[in-house]
């Protein structure tokens, strides 16, 4: 090793014992990482699965970043009995059993008709539906559970399509190069604890002030409304009328009345000029 390389080799080495002694520090204090709260890839990955071992209670089930995302709380044996008989259900809300769950959804009472059919089987129907899932998302949780070893797959699905395309754009364009890095630091604890504060403080940025103005908004243009409107007050605007909108000052053609509300049970009159443009 050159004496150019040594302080480097040094330096990289420090850097990772005081990581590494970080990490330790965060784990025993409880801190718990983003890929335990919820999936990075949003179901776009077979990186991060749906269901994980439970090897004390020899089943798998969803975990918490499972549950708190789109899928019911489910859980199967690990291995699957020689009379078993395994279905999977997959597809959207209607599947999962918005808005109740899975209880109320038909999984469950198909699960009920098999047993009272096959009482000499052992039934497990899971209920693999997910909240928004449309066809990309369910192909990759599709190659998953084949690997439970499933006896029917039951695919109840067709109104999705669009959300997927429309609120999931970045993760269908993605590098998928990057999906190891990513995966990385949603493993890594004082990533995780930093991302956390950042979003807290950026929340709290985002809040409006009890003076009606969001957070670090400058004063000077509340002072700049009150000025236009020849007052010298930066409070806020006028408090809107009983309809939810804010009353205007009378100008000119106006008498300062308000138009009288419509009989209860009737629709508003149509503006004047309405039945012309038919």
């Amino acid at each position: 090793m050159g004496p150019k390389l040594k302080p480097a080799v040094f330096a990289a080495i420090a850097a990772a014992l005081f990581f590494g002694l970080v990490e330790i520090a965060l784990w025993c204090a409880g801190v718990p990482t983003l890929l335990s709260e919820h999936d990075p890839f949003v179901g776009f990955s077979e990186r991060v699965p749906v269901f994980e071992l439970d090897a004390g209670r020899g089943l798998y089930r969803t975990p918490r970043r499972a549950t708190e995302h789109s899928f019911n709380y489910q859980e199967f044996r690990a291995a699957k009995p020689a009379d078993g008989f395994r279905v999977f259900v997959l597809g959207g809300s209607s599947a999962f059993g918005f808005p109740w769950g899975a209880r109320v959804a038909f999984p469950r009472l198909l699960g009920d008709a098999l047993r009272a059919a096959w009482p000499e089987r052992s039934i497990e129907v899971v209920n693999a539906a997910a909240m928004s899932y449309g066809s990309h998302r369910l192909r990759i949780l599709t190659h998953e559970l084949l690997r439970y070893d499933p006896d029917l797959l039951i695919l109840h699905e067709g109104h999705n399509e669009f959300v997927e395309r429309r609120f999931y754009r970045d993760h269908l364009v993605r590098a998928d190069a990057l999906d190891g890095v990513q995966l990385a630091l949603a493993r890594w604890r004082l990533y995780s604890m930093l991302s956390r504060v950042y979003r807290k403080l950026a929340h709290r940025a985002a809040e409006p002030d009890p003076a009606g103005r969001s957070a670090g908004e400058p004063r000077s243009r509340w002072r700049g409304w009150a000025a236009r409107r020849g007052g010298s007050s930066p409070g806020p605007p006028p408090a809107p009328g009983p309809t939810g909108s804010a009353r205007a000052a009378p100008g000119p053609g106006r008498t300062g009345r308000s138009s009288p509300a419509p009989a209860a049970g009737r629709p508003p009159a149509p503006p004047a000029g309405w039945a012309a443009r038919g």
